[in-house]
């Protein structure tokens, strides 16, 4: 195992200044210090709880698998935008023999770690000070809306895995919420708080919709064998089928968490709105869900493809 020292000084796996500790706070939660604005999601408690409860809606959405590449026998493993670094451990436990390195602008991780487990601040979107051609799998999931530039990030990916190995992206649709019998309106309460997120976050240059162009991505990068996984994800209990009401339940929790945060920083940083403006279109958002007539989904897309 592996202690990190709350000082901010380097130990063990963690390799920081102290300004990262630093974090700032603003609208009532804290955001990462180190490369400040570049990621509009917070970093506090609450947002950390989210990030473990998405985690086990994921396993849930697809049968408890942490990764849906046919995996081998990696040995070299770098996860991007670990978040709360859950992933990451669940994966070093998978694969023992696997050396896994996780990387976010926050330094959130647990103190205690498999001992093939470590975790870097680092921004993936910067020049990578890693060896080419050395990684046999490269994960990323829910990196939609901190990325401005997928194709560079596609390019640097490819040149740090070895032959043959494999990147895997998780994502959702952030923005493409949707109904097949015509519930879903788009000037409805949710309507409106997602059209302000695809604004906002093209406004940025993070754009919350390009989920859906993920494989096309990896093929012109030059990856083969491109696969993608895209699974319909109900919000809410309006399903008859059993598994899917439980899976709609989960999603209504999720994503009536997830609406504060996603939209608190864009709407007030990049929109300019007051903070009780976006406050409002986010409780109004959140209200709607609760309404079963409307049969309201998006799509995951689990994407993955191998360098020859």
């Amino acid at each position: 195992d592996t202690e990190i020292d709350s000082s901010g000084n380097s130990v063990g796996s963690i390799t920081a200044q102290s300004t990262v500790f630093d974090f700032k706070y603003e609208n009532g939660r804290t955001y990462h210090n180190f490369r400040a604005g570049k990621y509009f999601l917070p970093n506090d408690e609450a947002e950390q709880n989210r990030l473990e409860k998405l985690h086990h809606f994921f396993l849930l959405t697809y049968g408890g698998r942490l990764h849906l590449a046919p995996l081998e026998n990696p040995r070299k493993v770098l996860d991007l935008g670990t978040g709360t670094g859950i992933w990451a451990i669940e994966f070093g436990d998978e694969f023992p023999d696997a050396e896994v390195t996780g990387i976010d602008l926050s330094p959130i991780q647990p103190n205690w770690l498999p001992e093939n487990v470590k975790f870097e601040i680092d921004d993936y979107e910067e020049d990578w000070l890693r060896e080419p051609n050395s990684y046999d799998y490269i994960h990323g999931r829910t990196l939609m809306g901190s990325v401005k530039d997928w194709p560079r990030l596609m390019s640097q990916i490819y040149d740090h895995l070895a032959p043959g190995g494999y990147v895997e992206l998780q994502e959702t649709d952030l923005t493409g919420g949707r109904s097949d019998d015509g519930t879903f309106r788009t000037d409805s309460a949710f309507g409106v708080y997602q059209e302000n997120l695809k604004k906002a976050g093209n406004l940025a240059g993070l754009p919350t919709d390009a989920a859906p162009m993920l494989a096309q991505m990896m093929l012109d990068a030059g990856f083969v064998e491109v696969r993608e996984h895209r699974v319909k994800i109900p919000v809410g209990t309006w399903p008859k089928d059993k598994k899917l009401k439980e899976i709609g339940s989960w999603a209504q929790e999720i994503v009536a968490d997830g609406l504060e945060p996603y939209c608190m920083a864009l709407f007030t940083r990049v929109l300019g709105m007051a903070k009780e403006e976006a406050t409002q279109i986010c409780d109004n958002a959140k209200k709607s869900l609760g309404d079963r007539s409307t049969h309201m989904y998006f799509f995951n897309h689990f994407v993955y493809g191998r360098k020859p």
